[in-house]
């Protein structure tokens, strides 16, 4: 099971990709989380097929860093295309050792 002290890391992901998927998806969002022993799984799907991108940092832009905060969260993340329309992005969190 995760680490409670992992919980904000875990919040922040959410966060970023649900935010993601309702601001570029424009489609209702589905959530998914599974737990293992030691590792979270996060997965938001959109009906939009459009990946998402990391774009250069903007230092004064107000938003755009929502893949580079996941990325810096989790120990892996990525994109899985539906099978009809759409993606889902999906992150792992693993317990700290």
């Amino acid at each position: 099971m995760l680490d409670p002290n992992r919980l904000d890391a875990a919040l922040s992901v959410v966060t970023e990709l649900a935010t993601n998927a309702v601001q570029h998806g424009r489609s209702p969002v589905g959530l998914d989380l599974r737990a293992a022993e030691e590792s979270l799984l996060i997965a938001v799907s959109d009906l939009d097929a459009t990946p998402p991108i990391q774009r250069p940092i903007d230092e004064w832009a107000l938003g755009g860093r929502g893949t580079r905060i996941v990325s810096a969260l989790s120990t892996t993340w990525g994109v899985r295309q539906r099978y009809r329309h759409g993606k889902t992005v999906w992150a792992q969190l693993r317990e700290a050792r």
